[in-house]
């Protein structure tokens, strides 16, 4: 099962929990596969703490949307 950790910068995840359910988890010491991050530098060393980690989203990106209405796309 995917686990979901927001890494910084959220006080109330109320929003995020009520959208990710179960998957939403505040113990960063689970099997964390998806990470939503805002200002964390994201560096091999923070990395190494999440060996199961295979997705990394940039969160105040997603805020940035919702408060301007704007289509945000990231490709690598």
């Amino acid at each position: 099962m995917n686990k979901v950790f927001i890494t910084d910068r959220i006080i109330n995840a109320s929003i995020e929990k009520k959208i990710l359910g179960d998957f939403l988890v505040s113990d960063p010491k689970k099997n964390i596969t998806v990470l939503l991050v805002w200002h964390q530098i994201v560096d091999e060393e923070f990395l190494n703490k999440f060996p199961h980690a295979e997705v990394i989203i940039r969160y105040a990106v997603i805020v940035l949307r919702r408060k301007r209405n704007w289509m945000v796309r990231n490709y690598l």
